[in-house]
């Protein structure tokens, strides 16, 4: 019971810190506000593909693509 359980949750653990990582990271790199950090990382995680927040710089590109 209790391995399956943590089977269960590490999906959302890897996500939790893909997303949090993403966040972090366009704050860093691109100086973005917390929500815009957030945008980003949404629409890239899900590849919605919409319209940047603002142009990125060569290492934001970078960043997004890993």
């Amino acid at each position: 019971m209790k391995n399956s359980f943590w089977r269960l949750l590490q999906p959302f653990i890897i996500l939790q810190l893909i997303v949090t990582i993403g966040i972090v990271g366009y704050m860093l790199i691109e100086h973005f506000s917390f929500v815009e950090a957030i945008y980003m990382t949404t629409i890239t995680i899900t590849t919605a593909g919409f319209t940047e927040v603002h142009t990125l710089s060569g290492p934001g590109r970078m960043f997004t693509v890993v």
